[in-house]
């Protein structure tokens, strides 16, 4: 696997293809609200994600601010296919895992991130 992040431009790395494969079947195993906003979900397999507190764009790691951070890319197949897993896993969630109000957290989040995909 190639180097999925791309640095061309300082401060706004992104990230073209999954760090390491996702593990199926799709499945969150986390969703938690930091105190400033951001909304962490991470799926079946240890990888994070957080939807940025400003936007809500969809970002890699734990926090938007963390030193491997990166956002989505754009238009490009990962995308697709992260918001394919997150979709397939949203339609998952239970109310024997997840509280409701996580998972109305996690849809409204979910849904203001597509505003910035092209998905």
């Amino acid at each position: 696997m190639s180097e999925p992040f791309d640095r061309s431009i300082p401060g706004y790395t992104e990230l073209t293809d999954w760090p390491k494969p996702p593990l199926y079947p799709e499945k969150i195993t986390e969703i938690c609200l930091y105190r400033n906003g951001a909304v962490v979900v991470v799926i079946h397999g240890g990888l994070s994600f957080n939807f940025e507190p400003s936007l809500g764009r969809l970002c890699y790691g734990e926090s938007h601010r963390d030193e491997n951070a990166a956002f989505i890319k754009k238009d490009s197949p990962f995308e697709a296919q992260l918001y394919a897993y997150l979709e397939a896993a949203r339609k998952k969630l239970s109310h024997e895992e997840f509280s409701v109000s996580d998972i109305k957290l996690f849809n409204n989040c979910f849904s203001k991130a597509k505003v910035y995909s092209s998905v």
